[in-house]
């Protein structure tokens, strides 16, 4: 850190002042999958930070090893068996366990494409999430949010920004990158506001100014995004219960409301 500010910044930070700020590096949704990190995708694992379900309402810093360590080596195992097997398969003659149909003739409906000038719809969501979805979040600016996001969404797949055309070389690489950077940004974000909005409390890292307080009896539920048709749906479901020891070691620990005094 010191190195960093001395280098970039030309600061001395034994000597003087830095400046420290949130920022948005994390969130505590994802993929779901397994406990062997399968999804529901035959053959598809996801690991890391892209999967939910192990830190709860709150990832606290430090803890991503739990996640790159942990299921890095779990998943590892589980591809490394998956391979195996369908090596094992075509010696024999046996048709493989996975198979995927390509369709040339779908390479636009597939994702594979890219728009004019990436860069911008990145930067306005990188904006309107900041302003609309931040650290302290209320219904008014959420909507807000949501309809920026669904209006670009509109205008990002939209036939005139689309190029049909386009090379994967050095020239266009970084375009091909930021395209599908904003792909996936405006699900997250969709998925992201769509959950704000409809979690009314305070639980965890998501704090809502018009529910401050934490409701044990409506909202101890995971929310669940899925794609049906061309549309998001959300639903809830029960989280699953804790017991035994780690039970006992939660309820000795846990904060359920917001222990600074603006909240």
């Amino acid at each position: 850190m010191y190195e960093q500010f001395k280098e970039i910044d030309g600061i001395n930070i034994s000597k003087e002042k830095m400046e420290v700020g949130p920022t948005a590096h994390y969130s505590m949704g994802g993929v779901v999958v397994d406990i062997k990190c399968r999804t529901k995708i035959g053959g598809l694992f996801a690991v890391g930070e892209v999967i939910s379900q192990i830190h709860g309402a709150n990832r606290l810093g430090g803890n991503s090893l739990l996640d790159t360590v942990v299921f890095g080596k779990i998943v590892g195992g589980e591809v490394a068996n998956l391979i195996k097997g369908v090596r094992e398969k075509r010696k024999t003659g046996e048709p493989p366990p996975l198979r995927l149909n390509v369709n040339n003739k779908k390479r636009f409906e597939d994702g594979i494409f890219v728009v004019k000038e990436p860069v911008k719809f990145r930067n306005e969501i990188q904006e309107l999430m900041k302003l609309n979805a931040g650290i302290i979040r209320e219904e008014t600016k959420l909507k807000n949010g949501l309809k920026r996001i669904l209006k670009l969404k509109k205008e990002f797949y939209s036939k005139d920004n689309i190029l049909r055309e386009f090379k994967i070389d050095d020239d266009d690489a970084e375009n091909v990158i930021l395209t599908w950077q904003v792909k996936s940004s405006l699900v997250v974000c969709e998925a992201l506001i769509r959950s704000a909005l409809i979690r009314q409390e305070s639980r965890g890292a998501h704090y809502r100014s018009d529910f401050p307080k934490l409701d044990e009896e409506k909202w101890k539920v995971n929310i669940y995004c899925r794609k049906v048709g061309r549309k998001m749906v959300l639903f809830k479901q029960n989280i699953k219960e804790i017991k035994g020891p780690i039970a006992d070691l939660l309820n000795a620990h846990v904060k359920p409301e917001h222990q600074r005094e603006f909240e």
